[in-house]
């Protein structure tokens, strides 16, 4: 399920970059949202929780506090509300600078949407691809980790039975000013009341 799928480039350098105000009582190396979340929605005191208030039936883009320039990253979250719409996802932004445009057809990422697609996004263009992935659920684990050094994306999926199935794809570095896979995780979240929180690894690995 990789046909199409750009080849890895070579490694970004090392470093993280933090333009952010962390939240109140936020544990040093938390996942958090970052602070620019607030104009969709409303987040809790920690950074670890987002919920949309505004702009209902608009696509909203949610991302982390912080650029992953190297390393391997996990992501652990659930979604919560109502209901999910076709057009929300989870994945991974290539963008070296915090607050990520607001256009979502400006912006090149992978990710995971409602429906189980794997999709990758150039500008306007989106290449999606069927890889046995469970639609997103609302409570439903949803697992991501990147590998910034060596560009590839996974997602690991709880289906309605339970079952976690998973998929793997390089990332599509082509439209990148450098070919780094240089970024950060971010959400799509379209209607209001929806919300997405990160889990600690006790939550996530007690649910895996």
């Amino acid at each position: 399920g990789s046909e199409g799928w750009a080849k890895p480039s070579g490694p970004p350098p090392g470093g993280l970059q933090r333009d952010w105000q962390p939240a109140p009582g936020a544990t040093p190396g938390q996942l958090q949202w970052h602070s620019s979340a607030t104009a969709s929605g409303d987040l809790s005191p920690r950074g670890r929780t987002f919920v949309k208030r505004y702009y209902d039936g608009r696509l909203s883009l949610i991302t982390e506090h912080e650029v992953r320039w190297s390393g391997e990253h996990r992501y652990a979250v659930r979604f919560s509300g109502p209901e999910l719409s076709p057009a929300d996802g989870v994945g991974f932004v290539l963008h070296r600078r915090l607050p990520c445009p607001r256009n979502i057809q400006k912006i090149h990422s992978t990710f995971v949407s409602t429906r189980g697609f794997l999709c990758c996004r150039t500008g306007q263009n989106v290449d999606r691809q069927t890889v046995g992935l469970p639609n997103l659920e609302i409570g439903r684990l949803i697992v991501v980790t990147v590998n910034v050094d060596e560009a590839w994306i996974r997602f690991e999926v709880e289906g309605g039975d339970g079952v976690v199935a998973r998929a793997q794809a390089p990332m599509d570095t082509s439209a990148t000013p450098d070919g780094k896979a240089v970024g950060f995780f971010c959400a799509v979240v379209k209607h209001e009341s929806v919300g997405l929180a990160f889990q600690v690894e006790e939550e996530a690995a007690a649910e895996k």
